[in-house]
């Protein structure tokens, strides 16, 4: 009798860590939604070409500042629309009049996984990856690593 209980619990258990195997990793975080992203986003492309300041308010209206090596291009966020995971802009540039851009790609409320890609002119076909985090979380990493910096310094390390 013991057996077939065992038996039995085991099936379960395989057939919920079966089911749980189906599921993505992002199907265990909830959808975003623009209140999770509002606020500043620093990013720096996979390239190591752009670094990026975006930075959204809860209406999906904010500022993107890319910096191309060497100029630094700002872009209006007219809107955001937000499908899910999937995430992408509406672009108006502020400085000057640059080729078109488009940014979109996956959105949780701790990361954006984003593709800025060339549209028009000599931009076209350009693409850079950038991964976005938010400052806050940049910035005291930063810190806790200056810390150590300074520890091992004065240790005369």
């Amino acid at each position: 009798m013991k057996t077939v209980r065992f038996a039995a619990l085991l099936a379960v258990v395989m057939s919920v860590v079966g089911a749980s195997n189906d599921l993505s990793a992002t199907s265990l975080l909830p959808c975003p939604n623009m209140k999770d992203l509002a606020g500043v986003w620093l990013a720096h492309s996979n390239e190591g070409i752009e670094s990026a300041r975006l930075e959204l308010n809860e209406k999906g209206g904010g500022t993107l500042i890319v910096n191309f090596s060497p100029p630094t291009t700002a872009f209006r966020v007219s809107s955001v629309h937000l499908d899910g995971y999937q995430i992408s802009f509406v672009l108006v540039p502020i400085d000057r009049d640059p080729d078109g851009l488009r940014l979109s790609g996956t959105a949780s409320s701790f990361q954006l996984d984003l593709e800025l890609r060339g549209t028009a002119g000599t931009a076209r076909g350009v693409v850079s990856h950038l991964r976005f985090e938010r400052y806050d979380r940049v910035i005291k990493a930063i810190q806790v690593l200056d810390a150590r910096a300074a520890a091992l310094k004065a240790r005369g390390k």
